[in-house]
């Protein structure tokens, strides 16, 4: 566990186990401990690297001149990397923490050694954008735990829904009030309907996994197959009977398809000149 400055801002991370290095990106309003489940099953195979993006959690906000973008936070992992020492690293991205990964291999590409992009988007689609939208709306007149929670039948899958209630429940009442301010939660919002990388993303030559979750009603399967169609040579993976919550509800599927995809990545790509 540790305190990284950056500028203004401080950006807490920790460091568990040995390996190759990967890093994991937390998507909107979440801290690294989304990345629990996932992280106690890789870290006998690979040093984990989880933090909380900035204004998150133990992060503070500390913005200076810049902006709260996408690409600011591809820019705080950036520093992260120079803090541990690490030139480059197997970036996994969730969520929006999938388009903080696709800023950051696009502006540091000989930086990244994989990247792993999961329910996550290149460009806004009209009802996704609604949505983000709608949260930002919701926010300003009700209690953000109350806003978060009208993501819940967008988020589940139906069997989750029906059979895991008790898993639900579980979470809403373990999620401290106090990983995100209404403020930042808007902050982070705003970036995600600012951003777009899909025009970018046949730049890339770097070893890419692109998953979907069948149920997903929030990031659908099509935004997934739209980002590998765009980077030549990605694999691509879909999640059946699981919604937008990968990491939770098939957590063993996921880890196994991360630790084949990072164990069978080149060491990586030149693209010819």
């Amino acid at each position: 566990m540790a305190v990284m400055s950056v500028g203004s801002s401080e950006i807490y991370y920790e460091l568990h186990g040995a390996g190759p290095l990967a890093v994991f990106i937390s998507g909107l309003g979440s801290d690294h401990s989304a990345w629990c489940p996932v992280i106690s099953e890789l870290r006998s195979s690979f040093s984990c690297l989880v933090y909380d993006n900035r204004g998150i959690g133990k992060s503070s906000l500390g913005l200076g001149e810049r902006n709260y973008s996408i690409e600011l936070l591809a820019d705080d992992l950036r520093d992260l990397l120079d803090v541990v020492g690490a030139e480059r690293a197997h970036i996994v991205g969730q969520s929006m923490g999938g388009t903080v990964a696709q800023a950051f291999a696009l502006a540091y590409p000989d930086r990244v050694a994989s990247l792993g992009l999961h329910v996550t988007w290149a460009r806004l689609r009209p009802r996704l954008r609604l949505i983000f939208q709608e949260q930002l709306y919701y926010s300003r007149i009700m209690d953000l735990p109350d806003v978060v929670r009208l993501l819940g039948p967008l988020v589940w899958s139906e069997y989750t829904l029906e059979h895991r209630q008790e898993m639900i429940m579980e979470l809403r009442k373990n999620r401290p009030a106090t990983i995100v301010s209404p403020d930042v939660y808007e902050r982070q919002t705003h970036a995600c309907l600012q951003f777009d990388a899909l025009e970018s993303l046949s730049e890339l030559n770097v070893p890419t996994l692109v998953t979907a979750a069948s149920e997903d009603l929030l990031v659908p399967v099509e935004y997934a197959t739209e980002i590998a169609r765009a980077i030549e040579g990605s694999q691509y993976h879909i999640f059946e009977r699981c919604g937008h919550a990968v990491t939770l509800e098939r957590v063993e599927e996921f880890v196994s398809v991360v630790h084949e995809f990072i164990q069978s990545a080149p060491i990586g790509r030149q693209k010819c000149s």
